[in-house]
Parts: structure tokens; sequence; C-alpha cells
């Protein structure tokens, strides 16, 4: 799915919800969240009368957050840019025939208090580097940076939307009606009762048995997986659509190693707490309902690996709730507290302490949220460093047993065909593909992360003699 960050000075990429959801392996994207990442800003004059940008639309006030002050928030080329009160009523009184007079008199009367013409000038002139206001020449700045195919290690890479907009809404707007609170009700209860029989009198051993000597079936495990990552996106869109946002896009990308399906949800950004936390718990709302399809098909065809995608389901739901990366955990974590984006706020927080460093004004957080956000810090940033450790030491060896287990299954395609079995064929095909699919996403992954350090380092030593 798709979000933008924390915006006081700009939203930087559209959060997409979610990187986390697979659509080929056994086991999603706030782009999503106003990202209010600090930058150096470049002092341009603003038109008199000043104009809004093109694409640029207001969208009221950022609802339930962890900000000590209530912040506002607009929306510029599909990123949300946060901004503070004074800021936000300033942009709402430029239509491009109000003077900077007329509009210092209406911000006066909005705010209780006097603005001289020079004072909103300078206002505006903060708005200009983030793309809200044309500057004197009628030129817009560019917009934020994340539009390349390579976003970062912890966003979704290679993007391909399938599904424009009004697709998209139509597609998944049917669904709403599964978010009714009885039905919910009855999909809750029915979910605890299959969980009890399966797992305390039926088990899954048989379906273990089942998959094990008919090699063929993981075949049908990949594809009932493709099929309830796909159905866990329409949760996400449909949970939107019934709190009143549109879901702007689904697609395809990969996300750290695997490839994944997304959908866009940045307009949750738009809603309260309650409808966004909706939209974040669709996804696994949605594979409760997936389970039911297959313990009903179980009970029609006998099929005991049905029941084997159940069990899967469940320990993908627990991963998912991980909140370590931008996986579905991690998008309920930053909407319970009302950070919009933890690791956009850490990345501005460390970086000042490197030397040399600006120190970024960050926007303030209420207590309990500082004291979340410290916490999330002190434990993810060096359990990252040690993941990051441990993808650069493993890449050899990965390549390594990938190849050999490609020689293997190769093999295995070979004796497949041979002996006219199809299903086995393209399951040692799907299976190759996968693991090689594993090793392009490891691969990215270490290229961004070296390129952004090496980027760094040239920015930092830039000037120097050496």
């Amino acid at each position: 799915m798709t979000r933008t960050d924390e915006p006081e000075v700009v939203a930087d990429t559209a959060r997409v919800r979610h990187p986390s959801h697979r659509a080929a392996t056994p086991s999603d994207g706030k782009p999503r969240a106003p990202a209010g990442t600090p930058t150096t800003q470049t002092v341009a004059d603003v038109g008199d009368p000043p104009r809004l940008a093109p694409e640029v639309k207001l969208a009221g006030e950022l609802e339930d957050t962890g900000y000590a002050t209530q912040q506002w928030i607009a929306e510029r080329d599909g990123a949300f840019v946060q901004l503070t009160e004074l800021l936000y009523r300033a942009l709402e009184q430029v239509d491009g025939t109000r003077s900077i007079d007329e509009i210092a008199k209406a911000i006066s009367d909005k705010m209780q208090r006097p603005y001289t013409a020079d004072n909103v000038r300078r206002l505006l002139q903060k708005l200009v580097p983030l793309g809200l206001v044309l500057d004197a020449q009628g030129n817009a700045a560019p917009p934020p940076e994340g539009a390349s195919a390579l976003r970062g290690p912890l966003a979704i890479n290679l993007r391909m939307a399938l599904i424009p907009r009004e697709a998209a809404n139509r597609v998944v707007w049917p669904f709403t009606l599964l978010y009714f609170p009885p039905v919910i009700i009855a999909v809750v209860l029915l979910a605890l009762a299959a969980h009890v029989w399966l797992y305390l009198v039926h088990g899954v051993a048989r379906g273990a048995n089942q998959v094990i000597y008919s090699p063929g079936l993981i075949l049908a495990l990949i594809g009932a997986f493709v099929l309830s990552a796909a159905f866990h996106e329409i949760g996400h869109g449909a949970g939107l659509r019934y709190g009143g946002g549109k879901v702007r896009q689904m697609g395809v990308g990969l996300y750290l190693v695997y490839p994944v399906f997304y959908t866009d949800i940045t307009s949750s950004y738009g809603l309260g707490r309650g409808a966004r936390l909706r939209a974040d718990l669709g996804g696994f709302y949605f594979n409760v309902i997936f389970q039911l399809l297959c313990v009903g098909l179980f009970a029609v065809t006998g099929q005991e690996f049905l029941l084997i995608v159940v069990m899967l389901l469940d320990v993908e739901i627990l991963y998912q709730l991980l909140p370590f990366v931008r996986m579905d955990g991690y998008w309920i974590l930053a909407d319970l507290t009302g950070v919009p984006d933890f690791f956009t706020r850490m990345g501005v927080a460390l970086r000042g302490f490197l030397p040399g460093a600006k120190k970024a004004q960050l926007t303030p957080l209420k207590p309990w949220a500082r004291a979340v956000f410290i916490l999330y810090t002190v434990v993810v940033v060096p359990l990252l460093a040690l993941l990051l450790f441990s993808a650069f030491k493993s890449f050899p060896h990965v390549i390594a047993t990938v190849a050999d287990s490609s020689v293997k299954l190769t093999t295995s395609f070979n004796e497949a065909r041979a002996q006219g079995d199809g299903i086995a064929a393209v399951s040692a095909i799907a299976q190759v593909v996968l693991l090689w699919l594993q090793v392009v996403g490891l691969a990215l992954v270490i290229f961004m992360v070296s390129r952004r350090a090496l980027t760094a380092l040239w920015r930092w030593a830039r000037g120097g003699p050496g």
C-alpha cells in the first residue's frame, strides 16, 4: 500500500500498503505517511497574486496523531505535505486572485492576530520549495524524490501499477459489504471455531503427508498463496473504501527479497485513527475469510492440503505483525501511536548525530508518543544493522545454495518431463523462479544500502581537499 509521511516540510513517499503481501512466495504501501523530513530550502520569491502549483489539494487536519500540536496536510503529486496551522491557513487563501495584502487581512481575521504583507510573503516563500506555491516566475518546485524504480531498501521497489484508480475502486467496492459489523462478528466467530477444530481436533499431519508425497501440490500451495495475497490487498482497499477513502492504484513490486502485491491507500491520511486501522487490519481480516473458504473447500473435497494453506496463512499473519520493517504490523503501530512513519523520523533524528550534519527540527511528539518512538528506535536500529550485516555476509552463500538447488530442481524437471508429469515439471520451474527472485531481491537490498552509504559519504566529504 502507499502513504505519505510526516509533512512539516515535505512528505516524501506515498505509502504502499503493503510491502508485506507476497504474491509469489509461501508465506502488500503507506507508499504511505506524510513524510516530514526537513530539508534545506532556498528562498524563492512569490508572485502577487500568488498561485497554487498544479495538482495541489488541501486535505485538512491530520487527525488522531501523536504530535504535541495539531498538524495540517496538503497533497501534491501523490505525496502529503505536513504543515503548521499558520502555513495551512496561508495556503488556504491562495486562489490566484487574492493579493498578498488581501491574504494578510484574511489570515489576521482567521488567526485572531495581526499579520502584515511581509509576514505572509515569508510564509508563502516557505511553501515554494515544497512545490505547493508557484514562484515569481510561475514555476513549481520539482516533485518529491522517490519517483525512481529503486526507492530504498525498506520501500517497495520495481513497482508496476496493474489496476488504475477508478478500476481499483470498482474492484474493492463490492467487498465493503464484508465490513458491516454483523458480518465481521460472524466471520470472527466462525474463524475461532475453525481454528479450534483444526488445531485441537483434526490436526494438520495428514495434510503435510499429502504434500510430501505429492510434490505437485507445492504448485497448488504457491497458487493458493498468490490468490490469498491478492485477496489480502483487496481487504486493505475495501477497508479504506468503507471508511470513506479511495484507493489510488493496485499493482506488484519487490519488497526486500520477495515479490509482492500492493494497494496504494495513501488517502487514509485524511481519515481518523479508526478508519486508518480498519484499512491496516483489512488484509488480515481477508486472510481469515480466505482461510474459511479453504476450510469450506476441504469439507466439500476432502483435500487435506487445503488445511496446510490455513496453517501457513496463520504463520504469515504472525510474520506480517512484526513491526520491524514496513509490513502490516509497522503501519498498525504507526496508526495506533499517531506517528505517521517511524523510519522517516528515525532517519532524520539519526542523521543529526553525524559530524557536520545540520540538526533537523522535527515536529514535537506528545510525551507518551516520544517514549514509544525512542523505545522503537533503540530496538529496531541494532536489529536492522544486524540484518543488513547478515545480508552482506550471507550473500555469496545464498547464491551458491540457490545455484545448487536450481541444479537439483532442473534434474527433477527433466525427470518429470520424461515421465509426462506436467504438474511436477511446472512445480520445479516455479520453485527455481522463486529461488532466483530472492537472490535478485537480496542483491537489490545490498545495492541500495551501498549506494545510500556511498552517497552520504560523498556528500559529507564534499568540499574537503581529499
